[in-house]
């Protein structure tokens, strides 16, 4: 399967893990894992079967922390839970996991060919405004990655209900789109219960902090790893921004440090001091950001 090119995902996160046993629309292409296809043992496909997230012309700093908006990969849904109404808040986004079932899975992937997304044209932006955003749906049908674009701010403006715009029409994607702004609404019962998502991948971003007129003041922390601030994954950016994805022991060292801190939490090694990160946790199928 190719890779995706590098992404920025907005405000929310979804990771659906899927496979799909339950009957899905007549006619309908069918998400790998359906009984066209040779399930895993579990009846889960391994691997991810959809994902969300938006781009913008942006500068790459500007979009590091955007996520994927929906993913389901190996069974699993991640997405963003509550954030709190503090200010600073915290460094590390609030991901939250729950399992989702093969029904499940067919509900999203009947709902996207309702909107006629799983065939025909994958292009359905209509045309984006200049410094506009792109929304993009990836699917996995068959063992095939298929990617649909649209604006996901395309509405249909109708005067009496019901509004069901024509599948596969920019209007249709968008509505979707808002759909999977609330996953849990299509899928119902054939969710589990939340808990949080445990990343076992960090996408950390190390640059100077913002001017800041609050007056508070930034807690400090030490920053945990070996490989110095300043040496730290690879330049990013035109300044002095430093990017890298740590895992492993690494990431046993600095997840816990990252759970304590704040956005404006400043850190230091010793040798070189007020940095600042921004984290953001990379969920199943999702590319290196820093690339």
């Amino acid at each position: 399967m190719h890779r995706l090119a590098a992404l920025s995902a907005a405000t929310l996160v979804i990771v659906l893990a899927a496979c799909s046993g339950a009957a899905a629309p007549s006619g309908s292409p069918r998400p790998t894992g359906s009984p066209t296809a040779s399930p895993a043992p579990s009846g889960v496909v391994q691997g991810t079967v959809f994902r969300a997230w938006t781009t913008q012309a942006l500068p790459p700093a500007a979009t590091f922390s955007w996520g994927s908006t929906a993913v389901i990969s190996d069974g699993q849904l991640i997405v963003s839970g509550p954030i709190p109404m503090i200010y600073p808040g915290p460094l590390m986004p609030n991901l939250i996991q729950r399992s989702i079932t093969p029904a499940g899975v067919d509900r999203i992937f009947a709902a996207a060919h309702a909107a006629g997304l799983l065939a025909g044209p994958t292009d359905l932006t209509g045309g984006v405004a200049p410094g506009g955003m792109t929304a993009h749906l990836l699917f996995l049908l068959d063992g095939q990655e298929r990617e649909v674009l649209g604006d996901p701010n395309k509405v249909m403006m109708c005067i009496a209900a019901p509004c069901v715009p024509p599948a596969g029409s920019p209007e249709a994607f968008g509505q979707f789109w808002s759909q999977v702004s609330d996953v849990a609404a299509i899928a119902g019962d054939e969710l589990g219960p939340e808990q949080r998502y445990e990343p076992t991948r960090l996408a950390v971003l190390v640059t100077d902090p913002p001017k800041d007129d609050s007056g508070l003041k930034p807690g400090l922390a030490q920053w945990p790893l070996t490989t110095p601030l300043r040496e730290f994954g690879t330049a990013f950016g035109s300044g002095t921004d430093r990017c890298g994805v740590v895992e492993g022991a690494d990431l046993a060292l600095l997840l816990p440090a990252a759970q304590e801190a704040n956005a404006l939490t400043q850190w230091t090694d010793g040798t070189t001091g007020g940095r600042m990160l921004v984290v953001r946790p990379l969920v199943p199928g999702e590319p290196d950001p820093c690339g």
